[in-house]
């Protein structure tokens, strides 16, 4: 009996382990700019979803924007603003652009100062 329940956890680790590192789910914003562009923004997330690596896509969180969480294996940020600005619906004024944040744009060290530098 516990052969099998042992058995059991080592196949579930195996399969569970390597589904989890394959699939890196990133989260993109881009800024959609220009003149009216809110009227597009439904064709662009309806666009958008229909690319394999897409989880989901959204244009009503933060005004003039999209979020878009992808599998960053398989798509870059960059390369999902690059698509938007080839449809049809971008040829006009819009224009989708990759935005960087402080927690989207890497990692950086803190340190606290030290107590010396605080006298």
């Amino acid at each position: 009996m516990t052969r099998v329940v042992l058995m059991a956890c080592v196949l579930s680790m195996c399969i569970v382990l390597p589904a989890h590192t394959t699939f890196a789910l990133e989260r993109a914003t881009l800024a959609i700019i220009g003149q009216d562009c809110s009227q597009w923004h439904d064709a662009m997330v309806e666009a958008l979803e229909q690319l394999d690596g897409i989880a989901r896509a959204q244009a009503d969180v933060i005004p003039n924007h999209l979020l878009v969480d992808h599998d960053s294996l398989q798509r870059t940020a960059e390369e999902l603003a690059g698509f938007l600005n080839r449809l049809a619906v971008a040829q006009g004024d819009c224009r989708a652009v990759v935005m960087k944040s402080c927690i989207t744009a890497g990692s950086s060290t803190f340190s606290a100062p030290s107590a010396r530098a605080a006298q």
